[in-house]
């Protein structure tokens, strides 16, 4: 099915367009969340798959066909969006507060600057959705889970030589097509 014709399907009949999307992609986001919730309750990764298919049926207006990466991509990514929002609020349970990744400022930053940092970790996760695996994979653990080389050339069976090269290589294709679309 087109992009455009299941996009203005959910907006039409969000019931129909939504269990299109999940007959077409269903399966991939359960494996995105899985990975991303690896260890987590069953329930938690349901509920990031729901949350998936939540989130394209209230955003999917927003997706604009041939301006942004395939609608694939896109449902990709808010599927890593809803696994990672959930791993962080399961993270955030536990009360652990990791100070290395905490920003300090001297207050709330105003809702112009909010709106550019969403739109460039937006831009940095459609870019990371539209990497080949295994490298996709490999930057996610490293970058959004907080897993070290070792325990990803563990877990991948690669070398960390291996894994310290393709985080090399997919961070330079990051920077690359991120100035491509004017973020620094």
């Amino acid at each position: 099915m087109e992009d455009k014709k299941l996009i203005r399907t959910i907006e039409r009949n969000p019931e129909k367009g939504i269990a299109l999307a999940l007959d077409l992609y269903g399966d991939a986001v359960k494996t995105i969340c899985r990975e991303i919730l690896a260890g987590a309750a069953k329930q938690d990764v349901e509920e990031a798959i729901a949350e998936t298919f939540i989130r394209l049926w209230r955003y999917g207006k927003s997706f604009r066909p041939g301006k942004t990466a395939s609608l694939k991509s896109y449902i990709y990514g808010i599927a890593r969006n809803a696994a990672m929002d959930k791993a962080r609020a399961l993270y955030k349970g536990g009360n652990t507060v990791r100070i290395e990744h905490a920003e300090l400022t001297n207050g709330w930053p105003g809702a112009e600057e909010q709106v550019i940092k969403k739109e460039e970790e937006l831009a940095v996760r459609q870019v990371v959705a539209e990497m080949a695996e295994p490298d996709r994979t490999i930057f996610a653990m490293r970058f959004f889970q907080d897993y070290k080389v070792k325990e990803i050339a563990l877990k991948m069976n690669l070398s960390e030589k291996q894994v310290e090269n393709r985080l090399f290589r997919s961070k330079s294709v990051l920077k690359e097509k991120l100035k491509e679309r004017g973020i620094r």
